[in-house]
């Protein structure tokens, strides 16, 4: 009885562990926290990432139309993030009327490490 008892507990401090560790990574992911402008051929995505405030990022735009459901990436290096770790990014040269879903990661500029995990999507529609 004591061997199940001690696997039952053992099984819980892991699945904690588990959990604690998930939670962490989710945490460590950008946030798109809103659209701003958008124009016929543009819109600005509002971005935070705390984990590098007051950092230079470089950071990677996923551009999906759900149109004709293409996606492509930007690429916007040596970017300053402010001490909130906040930063407006124009994405120019998309199709009016059109409707797209954005997500972004980042990493330190010139830092060893790799990418952050996606972002959630958020999507807007250009202007006619």
């Amino acid at each position: 009885m004591k061997k199940i008892y001690g696997k039952i507990a053992l099984l819980s401090v892991i699945a904690v562990l588990f959990l604690g560790l998930s939670t962490a990574s989710a945490a460590s992911k950008p946030k798109i926290n809103s659209i701003g402008s958008k124009t016929d051929s543009s819109v600005t995505l509002r971005i935070a990432y705390e984990k590098y405030a007051s950092k230079k990022v470089d950071i990677v735009v996923s551009v999906r139309n759900k149109s004709n459901d293409t996606t492509t990436e930007r690429t916007f290096e040596d970017e300053k993030l402010n001490s909130s770790g906040k930063k407006s990014l124009k994405i120019d040269t998309l199709l009016s009327s059109t409707k797209y879903s954005f997500k972004v990661k980042i990493k330190k500029h010139n830092g060893g490490s790799g990418y952050s995990g996606w972002s959630s999507s958020l999507s807007a529609k250009t202007k006619s």
